[in-house]
């Protein structure tokens, strides 16, 4: 190959490296963008909505609240029937 041959090659390999380059920086960027983004949407998230534990704690405590109620319920009628029962023998 001549000079000029190679002149023009590596001209053009460092005309790639810079297009390429540019534009691995342009994604990088990019990237970093996203990032922390993401970092906020997961912020926002952990502090409005509530996490599957603490989803299934509130229902169980809600769940724990109305069986308490029933069974005072169910004691209430059992001590009424016996009463009536003991009225009427």
């Amino acid at each position: 190959m001549d000079v000029q041959t190679m002149q023009a090659l590596l001209s053009l390999l460092t005309l790639m490296v810079l297009v390429f380059g540019g534009l691995l920086g342009v994604l990088w960027g990019q990237l970093t963008t996203i990032g922390k983004a993401l970092s906020l949407h997961q912020l926002h998230v952990a502090e409005n909505y509530v996490t599957s534990d603490e989803h299934e704690r509130r229902i169980t405590a809600e769940i724990k609240s109305l069986k308490e109620q029933l069974e005072r319920f169910e004691k209430n009628m059992t001590n009424m029937l016996e009463m009536k029962l003991k009225g009427v023998a």
